[in-house]
């Protein structure tokens, strides 16, 4: 999107990226409204993560038309920390356009299981690699997340390779652990 957008600056008269709230929202609209029908979908990743502000301007952005039609769909993703952001007082208006929220929890063992040999499976490995105390630690310590499993799932693979053994055992999990600290209190204990 960033060159269409750098384009239709250009087309309107534009040299330089403009920074002014109006005149990007202008912009914006001008640039859907050549899309169409095409319906644009603003997805935020990370959106725990977004500062009062920017969340501002995305509110400010669901206004640029003035009929009561949305200009855009927009998704907020993140983790266990964004709805707390949105309940905040000062996020009110910005919560006030926002349609539904969707949670997903973690996933059960079976599924996360199935999950990762899915995964291995996708990078020619069919048979698992994984000592069985190894692939319980991995699962625990990963808690149902995904994102957790496939960064775990690499540094413990790599672990395994650094010591030339084809085989992860759960010293390679816990070094795996090790090099993604924010992860340590994700450690199963006992």
């Amino acid at each position: 999107m960033g060159s269409d957008l750098l384009r239709h600056l250009v087309k309107l008269g534009g040299k330089e990226p403009l920074y002014r709230r109006g005149d990007n929202v202008l912009l914006l609209a001008e640039l859907w409204q050549d899309w169409a029908p095409a319906w644009p979908i603003l997805i935020v990743e990370e959106a725990q993560d977004l500062a009062v502000a920017s969340l501002e301007e995305l509110r400010l952005l669901t206004c640029a038309r003035s009929d009561a039609t949305p200009p855009f769909s927009l998704l907020l993703c993140g983790d266990e920390e964004l709805l707390g952001r949105l309940e905040l007082n000062v996020n009110k208006p910005v919560v006030s356009r926002l349609g539904f929220c969707f949670h997903l929890s973690p996933w059960p063992a079976e599924s996360f299981s199935a999950y990762l040999h899915q995964r291995l499976a996708e990078v020619g490995i069919h048979t698992s690699p994984f000592e069985p105390a190894a692939e319980t630690l991995l699962l625990q310590a990963a808690q149902g997340i995904p994102r957790t499993l496939n960064a775990l799932l690499q540094r413990a693979m790599e672990q395994a390779a650094l010591a030339n053994r084809r085989v992860v055992t759960s010293g390679d999990v816990q070094l795996a652990l090790d090099t993604l600290p924010w992860l340590a209190r994700a450690r199963p204990t006992g």
